[in-house]
């Protein structure tokens, strides 16, 4: 199934299931840039990720379903020539954990790979203990699956209300 571009917040988003992690991430307050910038990787490879989390200093890719080997490798690479980690969410926000690519410090520094989840304590974190969700993470998710989008490749209508007759 083709994905829909999906209107939200005054950006234009590739699919609705990225435009739902925005609401998600919005509702918990987290600052986050959407496919600003693309960077090139190595045999001419481009990409360009869906999310900055600034404040988390990682890069956040929305999957609809459990991601492909190239996306596990483009992940991968995104990771090393960033040194930013990478979170492969799939499906809707919360639906299923997360995996994390990244970069230990620990014997002499190694790259990772972590099943992690939202975890939420005053603000959005990841924890790989698997503890309960909050009621704001699950309050997050609700907007985000509720929320209404314009789809397609819309501009937004401005209205000048001091010019309607009523």
């Amino acid at each position: 199934m083709k994905a829909l571009d999906t209107f939200y917040n005054e950006k234009l988003f590739r699919s609705k299931l990225e435009a739902q992690y925005a609401v998600f991430l919005n509702e918990l307050g987290e600052k986050w840039e959407y496919e600003e910038r693309a960077y090139d990787l190595d045999d001419g490879d481009r990409y360009r990720p869906d999310f900055w989390l600034p404040r988390l200093e990682m890069f956040l890719e929305v999957k609809g379903g459990l991601p492909n080997e190239r996306e596990i490798r483009v992940a991968r690479k995104l990771q090393f020539f960033t040194g930013h980690d990478v979170l492969i969410c799939s499906g809707y926000p919360l639906e299923r954990e997360g995996r994390l690519f990244g970069w230990s410090e620990q014997n002499g520094g190694r790259f990772t790979e972590e099943i992690v989840q939202w975890a939420y304590n005053g603000a959005l974190y990841l924890d790989d203990g698997f503890e309960l969700r909050g009621p704001k993470l699950c309050q997050a998710r609700i907007a985000a699956l509720i929320e209404r989008f314009d789809y397609g490749r819309v501009t937004p209508r401005v209205v000048n209300y001091d010019s309607l007759p009523f």
